[in-house]
């Protein structure tokens, strides 16, 4: 290159800048003969003299070879990605069809029920007048009493509890669940709003006519 005049370096350097573009331009031409007319047009429209763009005794061989524009690097083995593992850039999928359970309300014991009433029957006489010997009896009780002696007009399963608690009966582990199925079980109860509770005729002819249950004579 040093022995060269300015002129020559100067009309190099600029072929040399141009020529990743000039092979993505000529490489977008499938036929041979179109491929040549657009490598010479834009060797002249960058401003080489004309001989200098005509081809050579190389290009009359049996293609025309044109440099690609560089390809990018391909990623570094730890970068590549195993096919067979899941996408790093997205959740796992089993951890997106993983549900977490729901967890289970807990009922504090309703505090302004007074189950001891001077002026009515207690809850204590009530229940040992009724005898429940079920849990399904002891929630139709709970709810009998508060609604029909105490006059609530409000029950939650957080008054069930209190009831509960009040008579030392084994409350259930999840009370708004156990009420639940004496209504769908039984019949007895209207859980549809889980803050007005309230039995239904069926429970409440259970506890005016059933309540205790009597024992059938045996046959003698």
């Amino acid at each position: 290159m040093s022995e060269q005049d300015p002129q020559t370096r100067d009309t190099f350097d600029r072929l040399l800048d141009a020529m990743p573009r000039i092979a993505e331009a000529v490489n977008g031409f499938t036929s041979e003969k179109n491929q040549r007319t657009a490598l010479h047009a834009l060797v002249r429209a960058i401003g080489l003299p004309d001989d200098q763009a005509e081809p050579s005794a190389a290009d009359q061989g049996p293609g025309l070879t044109v440099v690609p524009p560089l390809a990018e690097d391909p990623p570094a083995e730890d970068q590549q990605e195993d096919p067979g593992d899941p996408d790093p850039g997205k959740p796992d999928a089993r951890k997106r069809r993983t549900r977490k359970p729901a967890a289970k309300k807990t009922w504090t014991p309703a505090g302004d029920v007074n189950f001891r009433p001077a002026d009515r029957e207690t809850l204590r006489e009530f229940a040992a007048k009724k005898a429940p010997s079920a849990i399904d009896e002891r929630s139709l009780i709970a709810v009998y009493y508060m609604e029909k002696i105490l006059g609530l007009t409000s029950i939650d399963p957080g008054h069930v509890v209190a009831a509960y608690r009040d008579r030392e009966w084994r409350c259930p582990k999840d009370p708004e669940a156990s009420l639940r199925t004496t209504a769908s079980k039984r019949g007895w109860l209207n859980t549809s709003d889980g803050k007005s509770i309230h039995t239904t005729i069926h429970g409440q002819n259970h506890v005016e006519h059933d309540m205790p249950a009597t024992k059938e004579a045996k046959p003698a």
